[in-house]
């Protein structure tokens, strides 16, 4: 299965499961996918006997933490194995409290296996990295590492409520946030061969952006729709064969899927193949891009009116 499209149906699973099948935290209580992925991170840094702190960070630079178990001397599969082990023991607790019965496990333990793959084979699995000069600048401000920063915003708080609570001048966190901008910018340039004029449309949008996520109470959720759904435009320009700019511009002139699908005489079917999952999972992915893509187009116009 095409990794873009297994992240967008982990999202999709972890917030679709039935209560019974759904991951929970020590409390008892049901978790969201941000959530399920931090623990998913803690339990490979305990596995690995490596500081979550710094695995996060590592992550949000753009590594998985199958890259990070390499570089420990620690064999990605073995790491797997024994997150699966602990996985284990939770499904085993459910089915013989009587919470789910033998299908259910089935069902539990197969879904694990994908999800747990993908958690640690995929790089920047929060979709941190196109916003991770934010976070260094925030966690600079605020004078805390960037599991904490996580952790408050997992929490409901936005990066400008923790600027106030902590008596912290919220200009001085966005100036430490386009600082840090400015250097990946650099960085890219030199390492990535990044040429001025897209470095100046990196800065544009990144500054255009930066209100709203300063803003924004629920900014991993976010984060992590726009990097699925992202993700899920790439693989479909591919699959019509179109340049992924060129995609996102019928996109953001009203075109829809199907009708894009229809011309290129491309099926369902035919897109489940290459993607090696189910048709009715490619069609709620797509749905759900339609509706994402919807969402957008109502927020720009409230915006505007908001402006007007």
């Amino acid at each position: 299965m095409k990794p873009q499209l297994l992240r967008l149906l982990l999202l999709l699973s972890l917030v679709c499961l039935a209560p019974q099948l759904s991951a929970q935290n020590d409390d008892g209580q049901e978790m969201d996918e941000v959530s399920w992925m931090l623990d998913q991170m803690f339990l490979s840094a305990e596995q690995m006997d490596m500081d979550p702190g710094q695995m996060f960070s590592a992550l949000g630079h753009g590594l998985s933490i199958a890259d990070i178990a390499t570089a420990q001397g620690l064999l990605p599969l073995d790491l797997y194995n024994s997150v699966l082990a602990l996985e284990e023991h939770e499904i085993l607790d459910a089915l013989l409290a009587g919470a789910i019965d033998k299908d259910e496990a089935k069902q539990w333990r197969e879904e694990n296996q994908d999800d747990v793959q993908w958690m640690i084979f995929s790089p920047d699995p929060f979709a941190l990295e196109d916003v991770v000069w934010l976070l260094d600048g925030a966690c600079d401000a605020l004078d805390i590492d960037m599991l904490s920063l996580a952790d408050y915003l997992d929490q409901g708080e936005s990066l400008h409520d923790l600027a106030l609570s902590w008596e912290v001048d919220p200009k001085d966190l966005e100036d430490a946030a386009i600082e840090y901008l400015e250097i990946t910018i650099d960085t890219a340039a030199i390492t990535e061969g990044l040429d001025s004029t897209e470095a100046d449309e990196w800065q544009s949008w990144s500054l255009e952006w930066l209100p709203e996520l300063l803003q924004d109470r629920n900014l991993f959720q976010t984060l992590a729709e726009d990097g699925y759904f992202e993700d899920l435009v790439a693989d479909l320009a591919d699959a019509l064969g179109q340049e992924e700019d060129s995609l996102w511009d019928l996109l953001d002139q009203g075109a829809s899927v199907d009708d894009l699908l229809e011309a290129h005489g491309l099926t369902l079917e035919e897109l489940a193949a290459a993607w090696d999952t189910t048709a009715e999972e490619v069609d709620q992915a797509l749905q759900d891009l339609g509706n994402w893509l919807q969402e957008d187009v109502e927020e720009s116009m409230d915006t505007d009116r908001a402006d007007f």
